[in-house]
């Protein structure tokens, strides 16, 4: 016990075991273009603040035979009704990168399957197909949360969605209905309420990359605050489960209830320099896992009763590796182990708890 710090050091006398650490394979989904050259330009076609769904896909259905590109230009469109994009389809909005500030961008507005968050997606996504540079803004009030279904679901290997943003979501991306093999995200940006990005249904060698959601890009009714004060109480970041080969490189979540989460079927799994900041649980596990390895992960909790920086479940039974962790904040349990085999290299936690690792077989 470091008395003049405050810190508990531990250390020990034998040589300590390397975590094995392999090396993140940012190649391993890359199949990601359109079919065919084809442009369609809707600029001419779409006016702003109505919706265009139907003009939307009528422009995608006509590329379904050679493939191509649907561009939509800046500007500030609805989209009331749900579309599908056909396989080697690429919708393109104005985006380079998701950002804060929509003036510039290509925003397509909604209020489709509000208080039904069952329904269909809004964007359902083909194998082979493409959405980039676009952002969405739900009608919301988080004073007032209504449930919506979730944004975007994939149905198909090598779809990719890049520099997009959700700024006032309830239900993100959903990888996990469907198989989607070598599914690419990347620079993804937004406030989502509920469920963020999930992953399952046997899906294998995935990459979720360059993510920041943060209720800061909070664009619905209400305050940033009531928002996050939502989120804390219902979010669910990063949701690996029944899949092989995940991995997560650069990604950080702030404001959940369970900010990084691994469930019952998740295999191979690597997350590389991920934080959760202001969550109950920065990263939490359950279920029959196989081996899920953590590099670099950094984490900061709130005060209050079952909060921790880690936690696996009784019924974990994976191998957890978690090599390179700092967590500060006011958990009162530090690493909350319940079930599992967990290995700790290289960990730093700062603040006091009740608990710096509660442990229970």
């Amino acid at each position: 016990n470091d008395k003049s710090s405050g810190n508990t050091v531990i250390t020990e006398d034998e040589a300590v075991q390397v975590l094995p650490a392999p090396e993140p394979n940012l190649q391993q989904a890359t199949n990601h273009k359109p079919a065919g050259n084809t442009l369609v330009d809707l600029t001419d076609r779409i006016a702003q603040k109505t919706d265009i769904s139907a003009a939307l896909q009528e422009a995608m259905d006509s590329l379904k035979e050679k493939g191509g590109i649907v561009y939509l230009p800046a500007g500030v469109y609805r989209l009331d009704n749900p579309v599908s994009i056909p396989s080697g389809v690429e919708v393109r909005g104005a985006l380079d990168a998701p950002v804060y500030n929509t003036s510039k961008a290509t925003v397509l507005e909604t209020r489709y399957g509000k208080g039904k968050e069952n329904a269909t997606p809004l964007i359902t996504m083909a194998a082979r197909s493409g959405l980039v540079g676009v952002s969405f803004v739900h009608e919301q009030d988080a004073s007032n949360v209504t449930p919506y279904p979730y944004t975007i679901r994939g149905n198909g290997s090598d779809i990719y969605i890049r520099n997009i943003s959700m700024n006032s979501c309830y239900n993100g991306i959903d990888f996990a209905t469907n198989r989607c093999d070598r599914h690419l995200v990347q620079s993804f940006s937004g406030v989502i309420l509920r469920q963020g990005i999930v992953v399952g249904a046997g899906s294998q060698n995935g990459i979720i990359r360059d993510v920041l959601v943060n209720p800061v890009y909070w664009s619905g009714s209400g305050s940033y605050n009531q928002a996050m004060d939502y989120a804390l109480k219902n979010a669910e970041g990063l949701v690996i489960g029944n899949s092989t080969g995940e991995l997560l490189y650069s990604t950080f979540y702030y404001a959940a209830e369970k900010g990084l989460v691994f469930r019952d079927g998740c295999k191979d799994s690597l997350a590389v320099t991920h934080g959760t900041d202001c969550a109950d649980l920065g990263m939490y596990a359950e279920g029959s896992c196989g081996t899920i390895t953590l590099i670099n992960y950094q984490t900061a909790s709130w005060t209050g009763t079952d909060v921790s920086f880690v936690a696996t479940a009784e019924n974990f039974t994976g191998t957890l590796n978690i090599c390179g962790m700092l967590g500060w904040g006011g958990p009162n349990i530090g690493l909350d182990l319940q079930g599992g085999t967990v290995n700790v290299r290289q960990c730093k936690m700062q603040k006091r708890w009740a608990f710096f690792m509660r442990i229970s077989r």
